[in-house]
């Protein structure tokens, strides 16, 4: 939440445009859906009008939320960056010199930069897929309340389910950081130092030394990745069994 109240506060006026186009796109997909049928047993033109009018504002949406997601995140980013660079260089000297400089460029340029092509990405996308279900399951209650309920027990499961790999993932996510920091470290200390490391003969030193904290890079990146393929196998199985018993029921 901490997150999107700094989006916000980036560019309050772009981000609230954000959220009202979210909610035509999420209309406009979640009654397309809905009609698609009625279009084709009755073969109306009023149904099929407002079918077309739906995708289309659904995919011009979209695309207009992809462009204002990327100055959003932009002015964003240029903002905490600035502010991380004055706590950066506010530091006592004898602190900021202990500092490795790869640890410095991570946090203030690469992990600013991997937040913002999240929230651009993937944040988005799951906002818009919420909005979308929301939206869908009101549909479906006035089309077919069993349809409607089986999707709000099917939801409440998913979530219940997903609840405890989604705790896992936080901490391990940060413990992967923190490896992907200490490898950066020792790379950008390695590239600036060279004339040193060539002149003491330091290079195999180096080299095991980016060898063991690349291990320990992939060793926690791999418990990030099996909890995350545990999550979407979960959600993906679940949800496509509670379709299959929908369908034969």
């Amino acid at each position: 939440m901490r997150l999107f109240r700094d989006l916000w506060s980036a560019s309050p006026r772009r981000a609230l445009v954000v959220v009202v186009l979210v909610a035509l796109g999420a209309a406009g997909q979640a009654v397309g859906a809905a009609i698609a049928g009625p279009v084709l047993l009755y073969r109306s033109g009023v149904l099929f009008t407002l079918l077309a009018v739906a995708l289309v504002l659904a995919v011009l949406s979209d695309l207009v939320i992809s462009l204002l997601m990327a100055r959003l995140t932009a002015d964003w980013s240029a903002r905490v960056r600035r502010q991380l660079c004055q706590v950066a260089f506010g530091q006592d000297l004898p602190t900021l010199e202990g500092t490795p400089v790869g640890e410095l460029l991570d946090r203030i340029d690469s992990d600013v930069n991997q937040v913002a092509s999240s929230v651009r990405g993937q944040g988005i996308r799951i906002g818009q897929g919420v909005a979308v279900a929301v939206l869908s399951v009101v549909i479906s209650v006035f089309v077919w309340w069993p349809a409607g309920l089986a999707m709000v027990l099917v939801s409440a499961f998913v979530v219940w389910k997903l609840r405890k790999p989604a705790q896992k993932i936080t901490p391990a996510r940060m413990a992967e950081e923190e490896a992907w920091s200490d490898l950066a470290a020792v790379m950008e200390e390695s590239i600036h130092g060279q004339d040193d490391v060539r002149t003491t003969l330091a290079r195999p030193y180096v080299m095991r030394l980016f060898a063991r904290r690349a291990k320990v890079v992939l060793e926690r990146g791999r418990r990030v990745w099996r909890g995350t393929a545990e999550m979407t196998a979960i959600a993906a199985i679940t949800t496509r069994v509670c379709i299959a018993l929908v369908v034969l029921g």
